[in-house]
């Protein structure tokens, strides 16, 4: 083990654990840095449940296969799938520059749940 320093060794004994911590240089910010925009971004983990049918094939019927997932399915079944998504929102907290005074989120985009593995069908 390596011997501490001095000042480091010292150091926890400044601390006053009994009181919340704070940073004083954020206590009184510099002129004009209060109305700086403040924006957030939230992801939000969905599902979405589908149902694809096939419909009965007819006579005039000239569908080919082409690998979709209805022709994957026989002719008058269904196949139930679960698609698990993110959604992406933004949205100014403060000094929106549209001049809004509540927050309003938008949809930046949708995205493959890629953080779960397994299901992640799209």
């Amino acid at each position: 083990m390596f011997p501490l320093h001095d000042d480091v060794a010292n150091a926890n004994e400044d601390i006053d654990y009994s009181k919340p911590m704070s940073d004083p240089s954020l206590e009184n910010p510099p002129r004009g840095e209060k109305d700086l925009p403040v924006v957030a971004q939230i992801e939000v983990l969905y599902d979405v449940d589908q149902v694809f049918t096939r419909k009965e094939n007819s006579q005039d019927d000239e569908s080919k296969d082409d690998g979709s997932i209805q022709m994957q399915i026989a002719a008058g079944e269904s196949m139930p799938r679960t698609s698990v998504l993110v959604g992406v929102f933004e949205g100014w907290l403060h000094c929106d520059p549209d001049g809004n005074e509540s927050v309003r989120w938008r949809l930046a985009f949708n995205r493959p749940a890629w953080e779960f593995n397994g299901g992640l069908r799209y």
